[in-house]
């Protein structure tokens, strides 16, 4: 990386920006609406929270086969179709009436989400840092 050019650094800023949400909103911020929903839809927290490990075993499972998605595929497509398909799964659980509706939708947010958090944010990073890629690799999952 030269020292003198500002991308790597301007990349490294857009890619604390998907952290930030593709991990904030996604993951952290989702135990927030446990108790509501599961208390509106008259079942147990544990039977509404199920949604979220499924939706982390699916991101898990995912996140093996996304090198290979970002070799055959421009990784602007892959982000356009993923954070589209995640945005419109969790405008669904709106929806929802049923825990099957909720970790049906989980599965398809954890497998969209996957495409764009933290195996590909690393990817990204490994690309426009040689040398400092520990450091920026910190810096986003720091934020």
């Amino acid at each position: 990386m030269n020292t003198n050019n500002k991308k790597p650094w301007i990349i490294l800023a857009l890619c604390c920006g998907l952290a930030a949400s593709s991990i904030g909103v996604s993951i952290n911020s989702s135990g927030v609406f446990y108790t509501p929903v599961s208390e509106s839809l008259h079942m147990m927290r544990g039977t509404f929270s199920m949604h979220m490990t499924i939706f982390s075993l699916v991101t898990a499972i995912t996140s093996l086969f996304v090198p290979r998605l970002m070799e055959k595929f421009s990784y602007k497509m892959i982000l356009t179709v993923s954070v589209f398909t995640a945005v419109v799964s969790t405008g669904l659980m709106a929806l929802g009436t049923s825990a099957i509706v909720f970790y049906i939708l989980g599965a398809i947010r954890g497998m969209s989400t996957a495409m764009f958090s933290i195996v590909p944010l690393t990817l990204v990073i490994n690309g426009w840092f040689e040398k400092k890629h520990g450091l920026a690799t910190s810096i986003v999952f720091w934020i």
